[in-house]
């Protein structure tokens, strides 16, 4: 690890390793932010599927959603059957 002389910022070498371990903390940062952000798109869409009706009404085959499967995870857009691709 080396000091910046400019800013007394810390630069990250090769022998260190310790950029590697930074590069690793901001992939999984941006990687949970990524999901994050998907799963609002999720909550929105849900939203939509409220306003128009359709929320609880299985995509694929328009069978109902278990109420359990809806208490899980509010957003689903499938029955776990089309979700886990054993019908497609």
């Amino acid at each position: 690890m080396r000091w910046s002389a400019n800013r007394g910022d810390v630069q990250f070498d090769d022998e260190s390793g310790e950029g590697d371990s930074v590069a690793v903390e901001r992939d999984f940062d941006l990687a949970r932010a990524a999901a994050a952000t998907r799963q609002i798109e999720e909550i929105d869409a849900a939203l939509v599927r409220i306003d128009r009706g359709t929320y609880g009404m299985c995509e694929s085959s328009d069978l109902p959603i278990p109420k359990e499967r809806l208490r899980a995870i509010p957003w689903a857009r499938q029955r776990v059957e089309y979700k886990t691709s054993r019908f497609h």
